[in-house]
């Protein structure tokens, strides 16, 4: 496997070999880069900060969902670590062409504007590419195929990117239907790629695929076909294939979790719940030719991914998610399928982070400056957003600029960032991941809404999460979560365990591969604190604190010397 690196100011390209003995994928080998590579006190748009996409310690191999990318650097959101990853068929195609990591350095100082072009015959090109400056990325990728041929992949930045916006996302192109519509959406990182002038990393098919080294491939193999068995059967996803994440819809909505009007605490009346639960995306998915059960990424045997179509059969959107449909519906009171979908498209385009957008929004209708629910408005502050003017233009930095812009206090971020759409009165050891993730309030670094416990209460919450966000380490090195739930929940850990003693030799026991999280979560927590965050950033907004959720009658009542100690205990 090989390391490249990219020099954005010299535009010179090195080729380095990857020491197969750094036991990290994705996440953890962001970290390790990042904290090896990167001040923790650089600005995150300046020269010392880099960019890195990664692929994950399976990656290029037969196991589900284990190709995941990776995107990380220095948060202009944050201030501190990020990585962001995401679906789509990019990883996949590094892996084929031996590619562990590519990494993007120091900052040009002229403005043209920048492709990364890995060629089918493995050579690297650096094309000037100003003809698609301020260009969207459905139409930049449509352009890309037209210019490369349609065995490519994309990752890619939209106007949002390029003004270097801090909730500018990267958009990845999808297995199935080749659109931008899986995105490593957190965290700004879209800025960070804009901030190095290249607008798109362009990968062809190999001519010939660089294999994998196993150490003992009928090992890897037999553990593959086991873990391949347990994913496949089990009942999540099953859910998943047929429903996509809208499923978790139906879960939130009546323990009061579901966000409504930004995060008022409030049920979604059951009228407005009957027009965006499971049921009624799943019938508006499979109108006009659209479908779920649908691959993000080669090989997906999940498939939790969908397809909107509009009345002439064309595509609305793709991967439309719980995440989006949550915070882009009832918590700022639009609930219906079809705005929903045109908010998803118009975000992917401009690429910004849905969730970012969701929470923006809904400040801005609490904050009385459109009313709820106003579709027409929304879509003129998009307006704005696109041309870079008034409110729109603020929107696009995200929820924290769009709080201060208007001075309102109910501001739902942590570390700058907004919360993903799950309440944390209602999930409280979700609320607890919000506050002490080194990524600020990722729902993914630690969701405990599958654990067995009452959810209200906060008793044991500190410790659930701090467990939750162990594991989750471990598979933000590997997989897709959605691949690892089965794995978890069957406690299918030798299997793991095999396949990577199959790859990569050794002796592997359940501490070993637990090992991987612990160092991952080491790694970002050490950056952080060098960067100048502290424990006052692991802090829920007040607001959640204050304020009595109606649906469940209670506060996120745990304490802030209960939360100091997930890192002291």
């Amino acid at each position: 496997m090989k390391l490249i690196r990219v020099n954005t100011k010299s535009k010179v390209v090195k080729e380095e070999n990857f020491d197969r003995n750094i036991l990290l994928g994705n996440r953890g080998l962001v970290a390790k880069i990042i904290n090896e590579e990167v001040n923790p006190k650089c600005d995150p748009l300046g020269p010392e900060n880099k960019i890195v996409f990664c692929t994950g310690l399976f990656a290029g191999t037969i196991i589900p969902t284990s190709g995941r990318l990776s995107v990380g650097g220095k948060s202009p959101l944050t201030g501190g670590i990020k990585e962001a990853n995401a679906g789509g068929n990019v990883a996949s195609s590094m892996a084929a062409h031996g590619i562990k990591a590519i990494i993007f350095e120091d900052k040009p100082e002229d403005n043209n504007l920048y492709i990364f072009r890995v060629k089918a015959n493995g050579e690297f090109e650096y094309v000037l590419s100003n003809e698609y400056r301020e260009m969207g990325t459905y139409e930049l990728v449509e352009k890309l195929y037209e210019r490369y041929g349609n065995n490519i992949s994309v990752c890619a930045i939209g106007p949002a990117g390029e003004r270097r916006c801090k909730a500018a996302t990267l958009q990845v192109s999808e297995q199935t239907t080749g659109h931008p519509a899986r995105a490593a959406a957190r965290g700004g990182l879209g800025a960070v790629m804009g901030s190095k002038n290249v607008k798109a990393l362009v990968i062809e098919k190999p001519e010939k695929r660089v294999q994998i080294e196993y150490e003992d491939k009928a090992l890897f193999d037999d553990a593959a076909r086991k873990i391949i068995d347990i994913i496949k059967n089990h009942q999540n996803t099953k859910g998943l294939s047929m429903m996509g994440t809208s499923v978790y819809t139906d879960a939130t909505a009546p323990m009061g979790a579901l966000p409504v009007k930004n995060f008022k605490g409030e049920f979604l009346p059951e009228e407005k719940l009957q027009k965006i639960n499971a049921k009624a995306f799943i019938t508006r998915a499979k109108e006009h030719g659209g479908r779920t059960g649908v691959a993000c990424q080669p090989g997906c045997i999940v498939k939790c991914s969908n397809i909107i179509n509009n009345e002439k059969g064309e595509m609305i959107t793709s991967g439309l998610e719980y995440e989006t449909l949550a915070l882009c519906g009832p918590n700022c009171d639009i609930n219906d399928l079809d705005k929903i979908a045109k908010m998803d498209r118009i975000c992917d385009d401009f690429g910004i982070d849905t969730i970012e957008f969701g929470n923006a929004i809904a400040i801005a209708m609490d904050a009385g400056i459109i009313e709820w629910g106003n579709f027409n408005e929304v879509l003129r502050l998009t307006e704005e957003m696109y041309r870079g003017e008034g409110l729109g233009n603020i929107i696009a930095h995200g929820a924290k600029a769009v709080g201060n812009a208007l001075n309102h206090h109910r501001v739902p971020t942590v570390k700058n960032q907004a919360l993903a759409a799950y309440d944390p009165r209602a999930i409280k050891g979700l609320g607890v991941t919000y506050a002490t993730s080194t990524m600020g309030a990722d729902h993914t670094a630690g969701h405990t809404l599958g654990a067995a416990v009452k959810h209200s209460s906060k008793e044991g919450q500190v410790e659930l999460s701090k467990q939750y966000q162990r594991v989750v380490a471990v598979a933000d090195n590997t997989m897709c979560l959605f691949g690892w739930v089965p794995i978890s929940k069957e406690g299918a850990f030798g299997e793991f365990i095999q396949a990577l003693k199959g790859i990569y030799g050794g002796e592997w026991d359940i501490n070993r591969l637990f090992s991987i999280g612990a160092e991952t979560l080491t790694l970002e927590r050490n950056f952080n604190v060098k960067a100048g965050l502290t424990s006052n950033d692991d802090r829920l907004p007040e607001f959640f604190l204050r304020e009595t959720a109606p649906s469940i009658g209670t506060t996120f009542d745990i304490t802030d010397k209960e939360i100091d100690a997930m890192y002291t205990s």
